[in-house]
């Protein structure tokens, strides 16, 4: 790679490597949930147009608003 302007080689962009890796450790971890907590765990990322999504079960996901219970009181306006 061509030198930048402090004379030190420019580093390759690894942010794509890094999200892969980043959304492998989210998956690894929704099913550590389900299988110890027996939770339902729905996971979905968008990056650059692409959709990413993990489901613990094969259940209808993601859920509908009106299905939605809002934790100790606090909900969101768009869950709502």
């Amino acid at each position: 790679m061509p030198p930048n302007q402090h004379g030190l080689e420019k580093k390759r962009d690894r942010s794509s490597e890094n999200f892969k890796k980043r959304w492998r450790t989210f998956a690894k971890n929704g099913f550590r949930v389900h299988k110890f907590y027996h939770a339902d765990v729905y996971i979905l990322l968008r990056r650059k147009g692409q959709i990413y999504e993990f489901k613990s079960t094969e259940r209808a996901w993601p859920l509908q608003p009106e299905d939605i219970v809002c934790f100790i009181g606090l909900c969101f306006k768009w869950l709502c």
